[in-house]
């Protein structure tokens, strides 16, 4: 009865855990419920043409000559529960461990999520371009960039020539049909940016005032959300995300499975052992790069 308990003590402590912990990539991603190895999700490029996704049969139905696959991928821990001969572990020390797991499989869906956003310069989406690249082809929208080139970050000044540039950039996204994506209001925008400019937009975005002038055009305009793993990869970038609603959204995620946790008799174990273990299964892709902007400073 006492192992039973503790079974599920572990598995409570794991969720509790996993519930806790912010997933900040949720607003960014258009979610699928997958129940196989990959994804095929061409149907991003043969949007009805109101813009919106209409459920399941719309994306069966309206899949065009478009190929993008997602591929899920399933990552798993184990560790040893029972005393070995000799050696009996603390509660405090038992109870430490399906948190530990817990947080390393968050972990391991933030590094996926960061190395998406960080390669997509280097990788193709479904308009065959790479996902941030200087010229997409949507239907008849033609020739749209989602990859600016900035003017620097050594003052606000500059950071303020390329919100506008970016905020220019994403009004002007049209749907394959050319009608306006946005149908010319963005609503409240977010920017992903390493920490090191961290300061620098929320300065814009929370001041009233920027070098004694009244800042009426950026309060209020963006939330920030820092990205400690941008400093080792893009220091100098950073990105505009527009709020996409449905289906307008930058990254898919495709889950197979959230993350798990269970126990077993590890086999042929004397004294007997028990196995904590927890899995999870899914895969990031790149969703419509209408809805991001990336500023180039590097």
């Amino acid at each position: 009865m006492l192992e039973v308990l503790r079974k599920k003590k572990y598995e409570i402590l794991f969720n509790e855990t996993i519930g806790a912990t912010p997933k900040f990539w949720e607003p960014f991603c258009y979610r699928i419920q997958s129940d196989g190895a990959s994804e095929d999700v061409a149907w991003l490029g043969s949007h009805p043409a109101v813009g919106e996704f209409m459920g399941e049969y719309e994306v069966i139905r309206t899949m065009g000559n478009y190929s993008f696959t997602l591929r899920n991928t399933r990552y798993g821990t184990a560790i040893l529960l029972g005393d070995t001969p000799g050696r009996t572990r603390g509660q405090q020390a038992l109870d430490a461990i399906p948190r530990q797991q817990a947080d390393a499989m968050t972990s391991k869906w933030r590094e996926r999520f960061t190395t998406l956003l960080t390669g997509g310069t280097a990788a193709a989406c479904f308009t065959t371009s790479n996902f941030f690249a200087t010229s997409h082809t949507i239907g008849s929208f033609t020739s749209y960039s989602n990859l600016l080139t900035g003017s620097g970050i050594a003052d606000l000044t500059q950071i303020q020539t390329d919100i506008d540039a970016a905020r220019a950039a994403l009004l002007k996204t049209k749907h394959d049909n050319n009608v306006d994506y946005f149908n010319m209001s963005l609503g409240r925008l977010t920017v992903l940016c390493p920490v090191a400019l961290e300061s620098a937009f929320l300065q814009l975005s929370k001041s009233g005032y920027i070098s004694a002038t009244e800042n009426v055009v950026y309060k209020g305009m963006f939330d920030v959300l820092a990205l400690p793993e941008l400093d080792a990869t893009d220091a100098k970038d950073w990105y505009l995300v527009a709020p996409g609603g449905t289906s307008k959204m930058p990254f898919i995620l495709s889950v197979v499975q959230e993350p798990i946790s269970g126990t077993f008799i590890k086999a042929n174990s004397f004294p007997q052992q028990t196995v904590f273990a927890s899995y999870c299964d899914f895969g990031f892709g790149y969703g419509d790069p209408r809805t991001i902007i990336k500023v180039n400073n590097s």
